[in-house]
């Protein structure tokens, strides 16, 4: 796979995970942990069990329950299989063909849905024309314009 796109998507995972302050970083802070838990929808639920299928190995499975919860909205789980589709075999070891149009499906799913990070992993594959328009095709011809002559 392109190196550069192998760099954006390292920066991209690590924009992903944002700035980790431990709580004494910001003066006078403190947390206060919440008093009740939102039920968790079903596409939460499918997320949390691949996420667990995954930790243990499980990874053919993972990627089903995977797919369950990109489908049902789980937006980071829209952009975790965008990224396993452009380079599942490089960064994940995964078993998963490159299929660039898949990864901009589920990408654009989540770019949608307002994830930065799809944003940014789209605006990659465009900068460096991963996929999309055929590009074996010879550019358009232009017109050559003679010049002027001179008055002399």
């Amino acid at each position: 796979m392109n190196r550069k796109l192998l760099v954006c998507a390292a920066l991209a995972a690590l924009f992903a995970a944002g700035p980790v302050l431990p709580q004494t970083a910001v003066p006078g802070a403190f947390y206060d942990p919440p008093t009740a838990v939102a039920a968790a929808s079903p596409a939460d639920e499918e997320m949390a069990i691949a996420l667990e299928l995954f930790a243990v190995y499980k990874n053919d499975e993972a990627i089903l329950h995977l797919t369950a919860a990109a489908e049902l909205g789980n937006v980071g789980a829209q952009v975790m299989l965008g990224m396993m589709y452009l380079n599942g075999r490089v960064i994940y070891k995964l078993d998963i063909p490159v299929d660039v149009e898949a990864a901009r499906t589920w990408l654009n799913r989540a770019a949608l849905a307002g994830s930065t990070v799809a944003k940014f992993m789209l605006a990659s594959l465009d900068l460096f024309e991963v996929g999309g328009a055929d590009h074996s095709a010879p550019p358009p011809r232009r017109a050559i314009i003679a010049p002027m002559p001179r008055n002399r």
